[in-house]
């Protein structure tokens, strides 16, 4: 068991397929949780799930925008007194059209939902980091960023989420003198209820499961791993 302690963890897509199993898994590693939403009932649902915990704490923003990202970090900073570590876990998923298809507005959704994101928020709790000399940066990325994803008719996506590989390894070199590590996950698709409706006729036996990924992420988030930085791990389960 990996144990955080008093760890302030940020986490952005808190109330999604994914997030809610993180939010759960670090709440029971003892870490105090800054869950970012966009909806009221999404947030009632995730503080049912994680049983109420009185270490969770809910903050409205659109991460999307630099404004209501530097104004949640403020809210969170003022509350719990630090932000220890950032999973940007929010994102998105358009695809299914060839190139030569695919609407302009695609790239456009899937850069500000995947890649600004992660952009803006690991921008708005670098200062913090810097200036205690300690930060976890974890972000989500994807198999199809990768040659053994499946690219092609998800092309906007995978540009999306290949920029979230690069802005881990970027921004690793430029925080490699403090204790601050940057690292993603790639995973697979994810065996989730919202995948699961869309794609009914899917095999869901080679799907990697919240839990797992939520496995690697709480890892990279720890002091276990201080001598990881810059990596992209790969969470592709049996696909």
């Amino acid at each position: 068991m990996i144990m955080l302690g008093d760890r302030v963890v940020l986490v952005t897509g808190a109330t999604g397929g994914l997030g809610r199993v993180v939010v759960k898994r670090f709440l029971a590693e003892g870490a105090k949780v800054a869950a970012v939403y966009r909806s009221e009932d999404k947030l009632k649902d995730l503080k049912d799930y994680v049983g109420g915990s009185p270490a969770l704490s809910g903050f409205k923003a659109d991460v999307t925008d630099a404004r209501s990202v530097a104004s949640m970090v403020e809210a969170v900073v003022k509350e719990h007194g630090r932000v220890d570590v950032l999973l940007n876990i929010a994102g998105g998923y358009t695809g299914g059209k060839l190139l030569n298809e695919a609407e302009e507005t695609a790239l456009d959704q899937m850069v500000t939902l995947n890649t600004k994101s992660a952009y803006l928020c690991s921008r708005a709790v670098l200062p913090g980091m810097i200036e205690r000399n300690y930060g976890r940066i974890v972000s989500v990325s994807a198999k199809n960023a990768t040659p053994r994803g499946r690219r092609a008719g998800n092309i906007a996506y995978a540009i999306s989420k290949g920029g979230v590989i690069t802005l881990t390894e970027a921004l690793a070199e430029e925080v490699s003198k403090n204790d601050i590590t940057v690292n993603c996950v790639m995973p697979g698709t994810i065996d989730t209820a919202d995948n699961r409706e869309k794609m009914p006729e899917a095999d869901t036996s080679k799907w990697v499961s919240p839990e797992d990924i939520a496995s690697v992420i709480l890892f990279l988030s720890s002091d276990a791993s201080k001598a990881v930085s810059g990596a992209s791990i790969p969470v592709f389960g049996k696909s």
